[in-house]
């Protein structure tokens, strides 16, 4: 099974981003500061399957004002709202859903 393509939004360095992969082995190669670990961290989110990494207000986009982040604490209590979304080929999708990706 591989991960095709993840969709990052508001997460670390990314305000939006689409990243695919192809099977097998795939090597980053970005200029210095373009994401790189941001990307491996987003993915490390996503394989984590006992949900034992948590978010912090650090791995929220970086553009978004300190006003605008410490209002969003005080008023809900929580950070802002980032979403990585893996994308798996069909033929894998049973392995994902079943809970047996991981194991």
């Amino acid at each position: 099974m591989y991960i095709s393509k993840i969709k990052i939004k508001n997460f670390r360095n990314f305000k939006e981003k689409e990243v695919e992969f192809k099977e097998g082995i795939n090597v980053l190669i970005w200029h210095n500061n373009s994401g790189k670990t941001d990307l491996l961290k987003a993915l490390a989110l996503i394989l984590d399957y006992q949900g034992t990494k948590r978010l912090g207000i650090d791995d929220f986009y970086k553009s978004s004002s300190p006003e605008l982040l410490t209002e969003l604490r005080a008023a809900a209590g929580l950070p802002p709202t980032s979403s990585l979304s893996p994308s798996i080929p069909d033929i894998y999708s049973p392995y994902w859903h079943s809970g047996l990706w991981g194991r």
